[in-house]
């Protein structure tokens, strides 16, 4: 369950606008939660694999609680990566099982999730503190501040799923902790995700002083910068941006969003393979080789293509997370789903990453475990399908009652998508579809009957009184064609 309205809505409260004002979405969609929509399929596959063939067999202790319980932090097994070492990781991972609980159903995940919180709020100390460091180094390292927020962002989105008042206390806690201390870091990776975590948890708990850290103290309406460097901070940063724009509406807090966009699809910073970063920062080079596509940039590229779909309703952002999904974040998972790779290259020898913890594994966890909110959208009256896949999902649309559609469909084996409307009563909605722009020749039919002008790169909207048992078939022929010329040639579209 969502025991607080909108990111959006809760943020206007926040900021002391009006009710009224507050209660209007600054979104064109809504994802529709995990809790509602069923994968099959690879995708499902391959969600289940990450659940139950890497998570549930971590070594908890060992490799995560009982450094908090130490106050130690672990030491690198190669001391060419001692600074690895300085980070655990588990905030990530526990936001991950959060989402994987709700997805699921499943008591044992849940389960697991309870009890890595229950752990964690165990050893934090009265005054706040919440990590591995010992007194002298608390927040002197850019590494604990990191652990920190991610574990803040965790608690909060635990109670916004599921009501658990102990953690929203306990990233209180945190954020005075940090708030009093005030660490000094620029705009780089050194205060990655401070600005999410707190503005997650001032919306959560309506509180301003949380909101005003990162506006003001922080100042994060200021950050206007080139796209180049860390490309994981970059889009963290961008993402902070978006979640402000939630509920200020101010154009200019998409402008690095785009900027990004732009980067990608117009400046060659974006691979055949549907990712981004070589060695862990932005490029232009194509180069197929090396520490190309991290999993940490992959996974904020997703999602700031997923935020950026809610808001504007650009298909164009469903194709690019389709391409990412399908080759660059499965590409970086073993096809058992036991080992994660850091990288992945077009080129060279599979490497997979030694450590269960740290920075990558986890947040390509988080973003896996987002997967199922990446398929369906909702507006008022409208229910938007961005991601083709064997599926189902059930809304409730104003006016409409509840909804429920059905994908039969093997794709991306082929192209070929059926898709069973079945409302609980006949209403009048618009069901859209995402067309794919690499498609020239999309059709589409309603009961047989075929639909005019369906046009790739769009997204059709098919309005009408809706019955039971109204079927929607989908086409998109998926030739083969020279995909990675049309990056080199700005004059030609490159989504």
């Amino acid at each position: 369950m969502t025991m607080t309205s909108s990111l959006g809505a809760s943020l206007a409260v926040a900021l002391g606008i009006g009710p009224e004002k507050a209660e209007e979405s600054p979104l064109r969609f809504s994802a529709v939660p995990a809790s509602q929509v069923r994968i099959e399929g690879e995708v499902d596959r391959r969600i289940r694999a990450a659940i139950y063939s890497n998570l549930m067999l971590l070594d908890w202790d060992r490799d995560f609680m009982r450094f908090f319980r130490e106050r130690s932090w672990p030491e690198a097994a190669d001391p060419a990566h001692a600074k690895i070492a300085l980070y655990v990781g588990i905030g990530k991972i526990v936001e991950s099982l959060v989402r994987f609980a709700d997805y699921t159903g499943d008591e044992k995940v849940a389960a697991l999730k309870d009890r890595l919180i229950g752990d964690l709020l165990k050893n934090q100390l009265p005054e706040g503190y919440l990590g591995v460091f010992v007194p002298e180094h608390r927040l002197s390292h850019a590494w604990d501040l990191h652990d920190m927020v991610y574990i803040m962002q965790a608690l909060v989105c635990d109670y916004r799923h599921n009501g658990n008042q102990s953690c929203l206390d306990a990233a209180r806690r945190m954020a005075d902790y940090v708030m009093q201390k005030r660490p000094e870091y620029g705009f780089g990776w050194e205060r990655l995700n401070t600005e999410r975590a707190f503005i997650a948890l001032s919306a959560a708990t309506g509180d301003r002083r949380y909101l005003d850290y990162v506006v003001n103290g922080m100042k994060l309406r200021d950050w206007r910068v080139p796209v180049e460097g860390h490309a994981y901070s970059f889009m963290n940063f961008c993402m902070a941006q978006l979640d402000l724009y939630m509920a200020e509406r101010d154009p200019g807090l998409l402008e690095q969003s785009h900027k990004v966009l732009q980067c990608l699809t117009e400046q060659d910073g974006l691979m055949v393979h549907g990712t981004c970063s070589l060695g862990e920062a932005f490029h232009d080079t194509q180069q197929a080789r090396g520490s190309l596509g991290e999993a940490c940039a992959t996974a904020y590229l997703l999602r700031m293509l997923r935020t950026l779909f809610e808001i504007e309703g650009n298909p164009r952002y469903g194709d690019m997370m389709e391409r990412g999904i399908l080759n660059a974040l499965f590409a970086a998972q073993s096809p058992d789903g036991s080992m994660l790779r850091y990288f992945v290259p077009l080129e060279g020898p599979r490497q997979y990453f030694y450590l269960d913890g740290y920075c990558c594994p986890g947040n390509w966890r988080r973003i896996v475990s987002e997967l199922p909110e990446m398929f369906y959208f909702v507006s008022h009256s409208a229910i938007a399908v961005n991601l083709y896949g064997p599926s189902e999902v059930s809304v409730t649309l104003e006016k409409c009652g509840t909804v429920a559609l059905r994908q039969e469909t093997d794709y991306p084996n082929s192209g070929t998508v059926t898709i069973h409307v079945k409302p609980e009563k006949p209403a009048a909605f618009s069901l859209q579809l995402r067309i794919p722009s690499w498609c020239p020749s999309p059709t589409v039919a309603i009961n047989g009957e075929s639909v005019s002008s369906v046009t790739p790169g769009t997204l059709l909207s098919l309005d009408r009184t809706w019955k039971c048992g109204d079927i929607v078939q989908c086409g998109f022929p998926m030739a083969i064609r020279p995909r990675a010329i049309q990056l080199y040639h700005p004059e030609i579209e490159r989504l």
